[in-house]
């Protein structure tokens, strides 16, 4: 008869008068002792008062013939020692184990005290609006016709486009690598008295350069046309210009003649390939889409409780998504909305810094950013994930890409600097400060503009 615990012959056997199973008396105590009077075998309840004593011959066993001899008792310690070195080993790897699944289970206790925190905070900002009065802005439609009608034509341009977009190769002109590198700046052209910001038409080879004094339009004329009327943003339409400011949205003809206004408070603008529709965000975080034709708001997306834009709003190639950094209680983010239904589809986090510039590429793909701490990102929008992180010097102003997607130019508060997206290296950069930087057709150069209203040309 064996032990139920050691598994050897007991000294002083008993046995259970529940369970029927032999123990020895010293370890079947300090067993029911530890486990609160429960029998170690079964987990029944077990008493002291109901084990038994047997009555056994407590004659000297005899030895095993392996230790018989002091060989054999060396060689029989020696296996003991190696199977307590192996069991050792092997309570080294689970408690190892155990601590990283200690560890885990910490972090993801630690991240979810972080989202309840952050759902709490806003769940209080939510109530603290409510309670003061002012609701949260709401998907506004003013004519579902016509934003039926615009959504059947954003869908019928982007089936046209997104299927030769994966076909398009560059063009044979395109500047190489090598001739970047040789790029220099030219003197700066006084076009404004100061400016925020740039925007270029590969096209038609124009610029537009805006500010608090106004709007200037570079055209092929040697003197610029200027339009005093404090600007916040402004881009290009197919046939003229769409400038965003003083509380209103003003179509411009290419020679700067005032077309028609649409009312509204936004801080910036950027109008959809077709040249028919067009996205407004405001300083919440809120963006409308806008139809030109009909000087009308179609539709408004909602806005979260402490969002508030950080960076002009910019519309896909393809028309059908749109992208604006948002910072919400310190958090800054980059933001993409489907206009179809003015819902967010996906926010990347990762910049420390408040964003001051986001960019399609033209491949559809990628998405630039950049930050004031200058930091630049890019993100891939099929992954939904970043792609490539680098710093440049001085605090960002503007990211953009060239119209085959090959090059990137950023422009910072002490240089403009162009770099090649894959293999993700810098070609030229040129110490100038810079509010916006584009680059002309087929990257044969760059245009940047500083905050004083200086248009510089850099090129071969």
């Amino acid at each position: 008869m064996y032990c139920a615990i050691s598994g050897e012959i007991p000294q002083q056997p008993v046995v259970s008068r529940k369970t029927g199973h032999l123990f020895e008396r010293r370890l079947i105590e300090k067993a029911l002792q530890a486990s609160e009077n429960r029998c170690p075998v079964t987990g029944e309840e077990l008493k002291p008062e109901d084990l038994l004593p047997v009555a056994c011959d407590l004659a000297q066993r005899p030895r095993p013939l392996s230790a018989t001899s002091l060989p054999a008792m060396l060689a029989m310690f020696q296996n003991e020692w190696d199977d307590l070195v192996v069991e050792s080993h092997a309570t080294r790897k689970q408690l190892h184990a155990t601590r990283r699944e200690l560890s885990h289970a910490l972090y993801q206790h630690d991240a979810a005290c972080r989202v309840i925190a952050r759902l709490t905070k806003e769940r209080d900002d939510a109530l603290a609006l409510a309670r003061s009065g002012q609701g949260v802005v709401v998907t506004q439609q003013v004519d579902q016709a016509a934003l039926e009608q615009a959504y059947a034509n954003l869908q019928d341009y982007w089936k046209a486009t997104s299927k030769t977009r994966k076909k398009r190769k560059a063009p044979a002109q395109l500047a190489s690598a090598a001739q970047i590198k040789a790029w220099s700046p030219q003197k700066p052209v006084k076009v404004l008295g100061s400016a925020s910001g740039l925007a270029h038409d590969v096209k038609s080879g124009a610029s537009l350069v805006w500010g608090p004094q106004g709007v200037a339009y570079c055209g092929s004329a040697k003197k610029p046309l200027t339009v005093d009327k404090a600007t916040s943003s402004a881009c290009f339409l197919p046939q003229g210009v769409l400038v965003c400011g003083d509380n209103t949205i003003t179509i411009y003809s290419s020679s700067m003649e005032e077309q028609a206004t649409i009312q509204g408070t936004y801080q910036s603008i950027d109008a959809h390939a077709t040249g028919k529709y067009a996205v407004a965000m405001k300083t919440s975080g809120a963006w409308s889409l806008i139809a030109l034709e009909a000087k009308s708001v179609l539709a408004e997306s909602s806005v979260d409780p402490g969002d508030a834009a950080t960076s002009p709003i910019k519309c896909h190639p393809d028309g059908m998504i749109v992208a604006a950094a948002i910072s919400t209680n310190g958090a800054h983010r980059v933001k993409v909305w489907e206009v179809k239904d003015q819902k967010p589809v996906h926010a990347f986090d990762g910049h420390s810094a408040p964003i001051s510039s986001v960019a399609f590429s033209e491949n559809g793909y990628h998405l630039a950013s950049c930050d004031e701490g200058g930091t630049v990102k890019l993100w891939d929008l099929r992954k939904l994930k970043e792609l490539k992180s680098f710093q440049v010097s001085g605090e960002g102003a503007s990211v953009s890409f060239d119209s085959s997607g090959k090059y990137l130019v950023v422009a910072t508060a002490s240089s403009v600097v162009v770099r090649e997206v894959k293999p993700w290296s810098d070609l030229v950069s040129v110490e100038t400060s810079a509010v916006g930087a584009c680059f002309l057709t087929d990257a044969q150069g760059v245009v940047a503009v500083d905050g004083g209203g200086g248009l510089v040309s850099i090129g071969k």
